[in-house]
């Protein structure tokens, strides 16, 4: 638990930083920048139970609840390394991956601006096999207003403690 404690206080400095560097306003007080769709995963992946783990991110999306979905997806394989065939269409649901843990529950702020999130996946929908710690491969992919048909991708290996 104090690990968990940890890691938000980081993801809190981390969250002041990013959204200190917001662009300033123009000379009429009002802003005309488009608003833009950002998804910036903090830190490692941490496993709350042998089949759940939660990751935080910084994120901005826009658009009404209609337009605006997530799905998160966390696979690893049997030795827990970064290997590249769990970044293959299917290597969850085809059974390449060991564990496999995801979601599309959560819930987004799509006000353009931007958010820190921490998000839960978990076997719920569909997944299946134990996580542990080592390497995972993750997948964040946000649709909105700006990505309404292809989402915003984020897929890397990370560190799931």
């Amino acid at each position: 638990m104090r690990k968990i404690i940890t890691v938000v206080a980081a993801a809190v400095v981390a969250l002041g930083a990013l959204l200190g560097t917001a662009a300033p306003a123009s000379a009429s007080g009002h802003e005309h920048q488009p608003k833009v769709t950002s998804v910036n995963v903090i830190g490692p992946i941490w496993k709350t139970s042998a089949t759940t783990a939660l990751l935080f991110a910084v994120y901005s999306c826009t658009g009404t609840a209609e337009q605006t979905h997530v799905w998160i997806s966390v696979k690893q394989n049997a030795t827990r390394t970064a290997d590249p065939a769990l970044k293959d269409e299917g290597s969850g649901g085809g059974h390449i991956a060991t564990a496999w843990s995801q979601t599309h529950a959560a819930s987004l702020t799509c006000d353009g601006r931007k958010h820190l999130g921490a998000f839960t996946v978990d076997q719920k929908e569909q997944g299946y096999g134990t996580l542990g710690r080592g390497w995972a491969y993750m997948q964040f992919c946000l649709f909105d207003a700006n990505y309404p048909q292809e989402p915003l991708s984020v897929m890397q290996f990370r560190r799931l403690l």
